[in-house]
């Protein structure tokens, strides 16, 4: 910002201005709703489409202008060159999870990422759920079940890796189902952050 730029609001809010947004202006707007419409139904026709071939399709608008409508008016973004609906509904999520069948979920550890490993979770025809990479907080595992196994065993000793064993499939025998539902349900919560 120039030093003029900067004297002038200077005196406005001397003068009183409290607002820092521009005022209304009289005029078109450079964004109207039959912009908004006329980009969005061009866009639906082929999602692969980019803004520069929209300006070309819809040539009365601006790139700039396209840019905005799509990403800010419309709440689209751009994945894997196709403009996808950026903020999904919690109902949204769960009906596709429910919709893709059983779901295999683990870290990207280096024995869970083996060709072997991948080959059997397919033999199996189990669906993944993918995990980021570093960022052991999502795995359920992590953050729900060690946690409260580590609670149940306390500081109790055990003789032989036999007796351990034996209890931990005790503990995660005896727990209810909806001790691993709120496990689960708990993910959705922490992968959006």
């Amino acid at each position: 910002m120039s030093v003029q730029h900067v004297r002038k609001w200077g005196r406005e809010f001397k003068d009183g201005r409290t607002d820092v947004h521009d005022e209304q202006r009289s005029g078109r707007p450079s964004i109207s709703d039959e912009t908004i419409a006329k980009v969005e139904e061009t866009m639906l026709k082929d999602r692969r489409v980019t803004a520069r071939e929209l300006c070309e399709m819809v040539p009365y608008v601006s790139k700039t202008c396209i840019d905005t409508i799509l990403t800010d008016h419309l709440g689209y973004a751009k994945v894997c060159a196709r403009r996808v609906p950026r903020m999904l509904t919690e109902d949204h999520k769960r009906q596709r999870m429910l919709t893709k069948g059983v779901r295999f979920h683990q870290d990207n550890a280096r024995p869970h990422i083996a060709r072997v490993t991948t080959d059997l979770i397919n033999k199996f025809g189990l669906g993944t759920v993918t995990h980021p990479p570093y960022c052991p907080d999502i795995a359920p595992s992590d953050y729900h079940l060690f946690p409260e196994l580590k609670k149940h065993l306390g500081e109790t000793h055990f003789r032989t890796g036999e007796e351990l064993k034996e209890e931990v499939l005790s503990y995660l025998r005896g727990a209810a189902g909806e001790f691993y539902d709120s496990g689960i349900r708990k993910m959705v919560h922490r992968m959006q952050k």
